[in-house]
């Protein structure tokens, strides 16, 4: 079967320079099937909570990337190539190559990854402050001889201190740690550092930021409160994964982040199938949206 996934990872990679041909009409249609075999097929199946480490050779087609395809995250980026296309799809267009991203909740590396590739005379950071992600996230910096990616062994918030950060299942390895155990059956945890990204922004000596990536399960709002003054100064883009639940557990709501936003002249924006930006007037429950300066 892995030569199947293989042949799925190969096709799928060409959807992000391909436009809008016959052929790549029919890289849709595998890129649909791949899809549906890890929804109705490989997750259904995958009753066990063993880690099945991988790595994979051409994810975006020529890079490497060590995951673990027993999870959710993992088996999605084995079976088609990505975890989340269409943000990718944009990411690839406006990426120029000295550009400046933060990747806040790296995880193992699939934006980092991917942006490093593209940022040649630019930079990555990418906090992760779960220490098995984080190895992950290095050996995947370090297979693929990236040097322009800094990895910082934190998280990004308000506040400052180590808390207590906690996980869903067995082991550390997937993209669901949270600082707030409501959200949670199994409440084990281990300790996790969070600073500010206004404190932090002076030591990594870096004159621009276009691009902020979010995705720290609950902690966003935090995060841009301890980030504001280096919004406010750069104005990126800043994509968040937005979740009701999430934010609910987290003590705080949906409008609470598009007030965050208002008074900056930041306008949401979500991800169309093709990668383009399209106004988003009211914010979904559940999904990535993108503010953008006006």
């Amino acid at each position: 079967m892995s030569w199947i996934a293989w042949f799925f990872r190969f096709s799928n990679a060409r959807l992000i320079t391909m436009r809008a041909t016959v052929p790549h009409k029919l890289q849709k249609v595998i890129f649909a099937f791949s899809k549906w075999i890890v929804r109705s097929i490989v997750l259904k199946k995958s009753n066990s909570t063993k880690p099945k480490m991988v790595i994979v050779r051409n994810f975006d087609s020529d890079l490497s990337l060590r995951l673990d395809r027993s999870k959710a995250m993992g088996a999605s980026i084995y079976w088609t190539g990505f975890h989340e296309y269409r943000e990718l799809l944009f990411l690839h267009d406006f990426l120029k190559n000295d550009m400046v991203l933060l990747d806040i909740g790296a995880n193992i590396g699939e934006y980092s990854i991917f942006a490093a590739k593209r940022l040649t005379q630019g930079k990555v950071v990418a906090f992760e402050p779960v220490p098995a992600l984080r190895k992950m996230l290095d050996e995947n910096i370090e297979i693929n001889q990236f040097t322009n990616v800094i990895v910082k062994p934190f998280g990004l918030s308000d506040e400052v201190g180590s808390f207590p950060i906690y996980f869903v299942g067995e082991n550390e390895n997937e993209g669901q740690a949270t600082f707030f155990p409501g959200l949670l059956e199994n409440q084990r945890s281990v300790k996790a550092e969070l600073k500010k990204l206004d404190d932090e922004w002076d030591q990594l000596s870096l004159n621009r930021l276009d691009f902020i990536k979010m995705d720290i399960e609950g902690s966003e709002l935090r995060a841009l409160q301890g980030a504001q003054n280096v919004i406010a100064r750069f104005r990126p883009l800043v994509m968040l994964e937005v979740s009701e639940v999430t934010y609910q557990a987290a003590g705080y709501s949906l409008k609470d982040v598009s007030d965050f936003f208002e008074p900056m002249n930041y306008l949401p924006f979500a991800v169309d199938k093709m990668g383009k930006l399209i106004s988003s007037s009211a914010m979904p429950s559940f999904g990535n949206v993108i503010f953008v300066p006006q």
